[in-house]
């Protein structure tokens, strides 16, 4: 056998390795390509107080086989624990069909807003998905807003902070719902706030927020029911906390 004939052999069962090689890949992409899957975007973990509607919508992305967009899906949406409204992106409409269009970037969005304290847990599907849904948790906790007087000079004598609840120094939260406190951003710094209960429940623990400055928060879980009363100790004001 000459050396030349030897040569081309070699080549001829390379290339004959090469294309089984190419062939087995190819059949292996047949027969296991990249599902279809639904992944979370956007808006997962967002924090809501009193009442009001989530500030970002709540977004996820559908790719089909091999990792590419989908668009045109049709997803729906689902609260699984809590409770809520959704409202059509982007214009803020409730719905009676909790559903969204995906677009062009196989991206489809739903305003959330929770109407129950605490957590809800929403989850969002496609029929032609496969994957475990998308699953987005809101929370809504009350919140207490310390605001200022008509004297804005940040002193205890001429200046009493007021507590604003939408225009009530009353607010109701839930056993283990937390609750927050929190200074009002836009006042001078060197403005400062320490609310203290003044009275509690039975079973109930006393919470003491320490100085407070300006854009701060105190969080504050309950865990029995019944009524805090509390003072702003620097500046006068007053509030009542009512657990249910």
């Amino acid at each position: 056998m000459s050396r030349r004939f030897e040569k081309r052999l070699w080549r001829t069962a390379l290339a004959c390795a090469w294309l089984s090689f190419a062939s087995a890949c190819d059949r292996d992409s047949a027969i296991a390509p990249v599902p279809p899957l639904v992944a979370v975007v956007s808006g997962n973990n967002q924090e809501v107080h009193d009442g009001f509607r989530l500030s970002s919508p709540l977004a996820v992305r559908i790719t089909g086989a091999g990792g590419s967009p989908a668009s045109g899906i049709e997803v729906a949406w689902r609260v699984t624990f809590g409770s809520g409204e959704f409202h059509s992106f982007p214009n803020d409409q409730p719905v009676s069909a909790a559903v969204a269009i995906t677009d062009a970037d196989g991206v489809a969005r739903i305003y959330f807003l929770p109407t129950v304290l605490g957590q809800s847990v929403i989850t969002a599907t496609a029929e032609a998905v496969t994957s475990a849904p998308a699953t987005f948790i809101a929370t809504d906790r009350p919140r207490f807003e310390i605001s200022f007087g008509p004297i804005f000079d940040c002193t205890p004598f001429n200046d009493p902070s007021l507590f604003s609840l939408n225009n009530s120094a009353t607010m109701v939260s839930q056993v283990n719902v937390p609750v927050s406190i929190g200074y009002y951003s836009w006042l001078d710094n060197s403005c400062t706030a320490r609310v203290k209960t003044t009275a509690v429940p039975d079973g109930g623990e006393p919470f003491d927020t320490g100085i407070l400055h300006p854009g701060e928060t105190f969080l504050f879980t309950p865990r029995v029911a019944g009524s805090w009363e509390f003072t702003d100790v620097i500046n006068g004001g007053t509030g009542l906390l009512i657990v249910r």
